[in-house]
C-alpha cells in the first residue's frame, strides 16, 4: 500500500471536526469544520466538503488518534501520519476494508477507476471507495 497525502492547504479542524456524512444517489458529501488555526484563509467554524462521485463505499467510524497510535488501525504510524487526507495506492480495500462499511451502490464493485480516500479525524476515521472526489469550502 502506498499513500499520496492530498489535503496541502486546508485540513479539518483539529479538535472538534464534527465530520457529518450525506449520501445523494451514489455520490457521498462529507462535512467537516475547517482549521482556522493552521490556516488563515478560513475562518472559526467555517466548514469544508469532501465531494465524492460514483462511491461504492464508505464508513465513519473507529479508529481514534489514541488507537492508532496504540496499533489499533490496519495501518500504522509508521506507514502514515495521523490527521490527514490521503489517497491510497496499491491498497487492498477489497479484502480489508472495516466491516461497519456502508455500501452505497454495489453495481460499482467491479469498477476498474475506483480509488480508496482515508481521511483521519481526530475521533474517528472516514474512508470512501469512490471514482473521484472534489473539495469545496464555504
Amino acid at each position: 500500500m502506498k499513500h499520496y497525502k492530498i489535503n496541502k492547504d486546508w485540513n479539518a479542524q483539529p479538535n472538534v471536526p464534527l465530520p457529518k456524512v450525506k449520501v445523494f444517489g451514489n455520490a457521498v458529501q462529507l462535512e467537516f469544520v475547517l482549521n482556522h488555526y493552521l490556516y488563515k484563509k478560513f475562518k472559526q467554524g467555517q466548514k469544508g466538503l469532501l465531494k465524492f462521485k460514483d462511491c461504492y463505499m464508505y464508513r465513519l467510524g473507529a479508529v481514534n488518534d489514541h488507537g492508532f497510535y496504540l496499533g489499533q488501525f490496519r495501518y500504522g504510524p509508521d506507514e502514515m501520519p495521523w490527521g490527514e487526507f490521503y489517497e491510497l495506492t496499491e491498497s487492498d480495500w477489497k479484502e480489508n476494508f472495516p466491516q461497519d462499511r456502508v455500501v452505497v451502490d454495489e453495481t460499482l464493485e467491479d469498477r476498474k477507476d475506483l480509488k480508496h480516500y482515508l481521511f483521519f479525524f481526530r475521533d474517528e476515521t472516514f474512508e470512501c471507495i469512490a471514482r473521484e472526489f472534489k473539495f469545496e469550502y464555504s
